[in-house]
Order: structure tokens, then sequence, then C-alpha cells
């Protein structure tokens, strides 16, 4: 077999870039790293994601803060510091908006669009969300039924008929509800019926799901499902009496709420409109033209007509585009007690982050959220409807035990080949987080340390500091990533 020269550099130049990576990491935390074992290399990527910085008027870099000394200033000066930092600065561009009491709704970008241009990000750049395409789907069905027109606990027969079928067993064709699907509890293993969903629109694959055998027993488990979601969309399409997923998704939650740059794929954004705010797409590229590493950078390009099946998204799953500042109408709406809409009630948005369907410790660490010592009554690990966790933990996220109280946390996060999304929602408090970036493919744990970073500075934590050890125990201090496995495990969801 003949293996070519340039073949034999790049494999060389990849292996010598991985040493150089761990040799560099050893001497910046070689303290904590004579504590815990490395598992893998994907492991000690995730964690550079565990830092230890001064939030507190001076920022990692010794640079005072804004002189505004709201949370808001101070988690944007946060970011535009860590952001200098080699390891945050792999995506070209993010956007961040917070929300808390005393700063009220503050978006900021960092970074460029596109590497290599000018272009800034800001309030106004758009990202495609992923999962968070959930979340807006979930609004789409909460308004229905908020209008009455739809109940969660309706069978999915009710809505797309009796040709609906949901693996072998008549039984649960006829008694999955809209609830089953937006708790993750149908018996869908996670990936079962994708690649359906990649080459046909959801209103033609859905009715081959009576061909699946679900990998689990009807309600027993948690597990992820792009499809039960997909599912969900066409739900709310039947019920708006819509055309579609997407015209729905309009109709119920985009128009209503005055979502200026919000649409459900790459499709349908005007091209004028997205050569000035969509934000290109990058992927780590370590061979890359002659024989240089980094990010290669690409258009995020059309893949049909604005009303043409987007090829390869996920859909009602995970392939709405919006910016910071459309989705601060949402957050506000999901954490804001005094923003009142009668489109979405308040009880009904507070149904969305409760608890409906119990996740293993497992998940809540992919998350990177703490499970050790939230064993006790009412900190149940739970997943919401279009919200990967809902459950009561501590505001500065610690594990301990001796927290003084908890409070009602939600949390969505959304990876895709082209863009990610982190959102950490606290709405007992009135407090919350979403960041944007224009980096791809399975590197997540980056924006999720800085969405954490933010939500401490929000919570009014005085600094950042290690998790490695086991049993940390650290009042007042925020020790938010469970990186005591060094591992957080998948990154690639949508």
């Amino acid at each position: 077999m003949h293996v070519s020269s340039r073949s034999l550099l790049c494999a060389a130049k990849t292996t010598w870039m991985v040493i150089q990576f761990i040799q560099k990491l050893i001497e910046t935390l070689w303290p904590s790293l004579q504590l815990i074992a490395m598992k893998s290399i994907a492991a000690c990527c995730c964690i550079g994601a565990v830092w230890l910085t001064s939030v507190d008027g001076v920022n990692a870099a010794g640079v005072e803060n804004a002189p505004s000394d709201t949370p808001a200033a101070r988690a944007e000066a946060w970011i535009h510091s860590k952001r200098k930092e080699k390891y945050y600065s792999a995506a070209p561009g993010i956007a961040v908006l917070t929300v808390d009491p005393d700063s009220g709704i503050h978006t900021f970008g960092d970074g460029v669009q596109m590497l290599g241009a000018t272009t800034e990000v800001d309030g106004d750049t758009m990202f495609e969300i992923g999962s968070l395409s959930k979340t807006m789907t979930a609004l789409g069905i909460t308004a229905l039924a908020a209008k009455g027109t739809l109940s969660y606990d309706d069978p999915v027969q009710k809505w797309l008929g009796d040709d609906f079928k949901l693996g072998p067993y008549d039984y649960v064709s006829s008694t999955v509800t809209i609830k089953d699907l937006m708790a993750h509890r149908s018996g869908l293993a996670e990936g079962q019926g994708d690649t359906m969903g990649g080459f046909f629109p959801p209103n033609v694959s859905m009715y081959s799901l009576g061909k699946v055998d679900p990998v689990h027993t009807f309600r027993e488990k948690f597990d992820y499902s792009n499809t039960g979601w997909n599912v969900a969309g066409e739900v709310l399409r039947a019920a708006a009496k819509a055309d579609s997923w997407c015209s729905a998704l309009h109709s119920e939650v985009v128009v209503p709420l005055g979502l200026k740059s919000t649409f459900c794929s790459r499709n349908e954004i005007p091209d004028s409109t997205a050569e000035q705010h969509l934000a290109a797409v990058h992927k780590h590229d370590p061979c890359g033209p002659n024989g240089s590493e980094g990010l290669a950078a690409y258009d995020f390009v059309l893949t049909g007509s604005p009303t043409e099946f987007a090829w390869g998204a996920a859909d009602a799953a995970g392939s709405v585009i919006s910016s910071v500042n459309d989705m601060s109408v949402v957050v506000n709406l999901l954490v804001n007690r005094s923003a009142t809409s009668s489109l979405l009630p308040r009880n009904l948005l507070d149904e969305l982050m409760t608890g409906q369907m119990v996740v293993e410790d497992s998940w809540m660490k992919e998350c990177g959220i703490a499970t050790d010592g939230y064993s006790q009554v009412g900190r149940g690990n739970a997943a919401g409807f279009g919200f990967d966790i809902a459950c009561e933990i501590s505001p500065y996220l610690s594990p301990g035990t001796n927290d003084p109280s908890t409070e009602s946390y939600a949390e969505k996060n959304g990876d895709t080949n082209m863009h990610k999304a982190r959102m950490g929602l606290f709405p007992g408090l009135g407090r919350g987080a979403l960041l944007l970036s224009n980096l791809g493919g399975s590197m997540g744990c980056q924006l999720t340390a800085l969405k954490f970073g933010v939500l401490a500075i929000l919570a009014g934590g005085s600094e950042v500091v290690h998790c490695l050890r086991e049993n940390v125990k650290v009042p007042d201090t925020v020790c938010n990533f469970i990186m005591r496995d060094a591992n957080l495990g998948r990154t690639t969801r949508t």
C-alpha cells in the first residue's frame, strides 16, 4: 500500500501537535494534575475548562474591570479577559446574553463572525442554536396549550392520525403523548431514527417509525431523542393547522414575540441578511492548506429554497437560527416573573422548567453539573420539557451538601456541526445566561466553562475554583465543572 509523503507528514504533524498540547497542559495544570489521572486526550481537553481566577474587581490578566460594577458589566469584562487566553479563544467569535435583576438584559459580542474577516460579532449576529430549537418548539406547543388548542397529555395520534406508529406495539403507538416526546421518555434511544431525519422531511420520516423498535421500555428511562422532538414538531404543525413545523413556529412564537432574526433554518435567511449577520462555520483543521494547523472557515451555505427541506439539519430538534438580541426576549420571559404574556402564561412556562423525567448522574455530569451531595429530598436530578436539566441546585453550583439553599435551575445546550449554544437559567432568581459560538464540531467544553463562569459572576461569586479533588467543599465559591472524572462525555448533541 502506497502512503504519500504528505499523508505521513500530516500524520506526524498531528501527533506532534498532540504531544505539544499535553506537555503545555501539564506545565500549566501540574499542581492539579497530581491529584488525578488523565484518562484520555479528550479528557485533558475538558480539564482545560477548569480554571482558577479572581473575578471580583480585577480579572485574570490584572486589568481593572469596567467602571460600572453591575453583574453584567463584570461578566462582560471577565469574558473579554478569558477570551484572550488560548484555550478560550478557540472559537473565532461568541455572543453573550445575561439577565439579572440588578443589570436587566445585556448582550454583547467578542471576536469576529468569520476567521480572517473584520466583521465583529454583536447582539445581532445569528448562530444555529442547535437543541435550543427544542425549547423554541416547546414554546410553540405551550402557546397552543395556552389557547386551549391542545394539552401536553394529548396522545400523539390525536394530531397525527392512526397512521403514526412508534415501534411494533399498538399500545405504545396509541398511548404515547406530547409530554412523553418532550420529556425524552418515549423509549427511543439517542440516535434512533436520526438517519431518516437527515434525508427526509419530518412529515415523511415520522411515518417510518413503526419500523423502529425502541431500545427502552415505554416511559421507563430518559434517553435523549432528536427523533422524538421532530415528531413533537409535527404535532405543533398539525395543531396549528400550518403547512410545516416552521410555519407553525413563526405563527405561534416568532411573529407574536416580535423576533426579527430568528429562522427555522439557513434556507429561510435572505442572502443580504446572511451576508451581514450570519456567523460562518469553523472546524478544527490539524492538516490544513500547506500543512498549517488551526481552524478552517466555511460559509454557512443554503441547501435549497426558503420553503424546501434543509438537508442534514435537525428540523424542530435542532435547526433554528437566532441571535442573542432575539433570544433575550425568550430568556426574559422564562426568568423574569414580572414579565407577563397572554401568549405564554407563567404557570405553563414554569411547567417547562420543572422536572418531568428523572435523569442519571452521568447525564448531569455530561452537562457539567455536580451531582455529589444532591441526593437530599428536593434535589433530584431531572429534565424538563425542552430543557436538559430542570431541578434544584445551589445557585453557586457547589457540590457541597452544606450549601445554605437551593434554587430552581433549568439548562439547555445545543451542539451542531455548525455552531454551539449554552444556556443556564435560575428562573426563581430572575437570572440567566446564554452563550452562542461559531465553532462547530465536538469541542464544547470551552463554552460550557464560560457559561458557568458568567453564572458565577451573576450569583455574586468572588472566584472560580478548581473542582478536581474529591469532596471539595468551598462555601461561597463556585465549583461548577464535574471534572473529577476528567471527562465531560458526549459534546456533540444537537
